[in-house]
């Protein structure tokens, strides 16, 4: 759960460069309580993504350049979305884990009354 609330809060700060939160701001953001925001967010000061600004608040890192901040981001989020797509086609459910098997009968690309291509009869 820990690397999720990581991963969201990560995708908070690369969409929004300036947001500087506490750590009560931060679980309610996230909807979770304080201790379980603790360790997110003490996971992303070891690994370099925010720090403390001098009235405390968790803010991205000021040096370095702020293209490179995102593209660091940004590479470190794709790999995740690209394993969860992997699982849910193994699965053969769609990438967000609902719905029924592809080609199944909730196929939306499917017209009503007709199965999809492929399907067996």
């Amino acid at each position: 759960m820990s690397a999720d609330l990581e991963r969201r809060l990560l995708e908070e700060y690369l969409d929004q460069p300036r947001l500087n939160l506490s750590l009560t701001q931060a679980a309610r953001l996230l909807d979770v309580d304080v201790s379980s925001c603790r360790l997110a967010v003490q996971a992303l000061i070891r690994q370099g993504w925010l720090s403390r600004d001098a009235t405390g608040l968790f803010v991205r890192p000021r040096q370095g350049d702020v293209r490179t901040w995102n593209e660091r981001a940004q590479r470190q989020l794709v790999p995740v979305d690209r394993r969860r797509a992997a699982a849910a086609a193994r699965r053969g459910t769609p990438a967000g884990g609902r719905g029924t098997p592809a080609g199944g009968r909730g196929n939306p690309a499917a017209p009503p009354g007709r199965r999809a291509a492929g399907a067996l009869r």
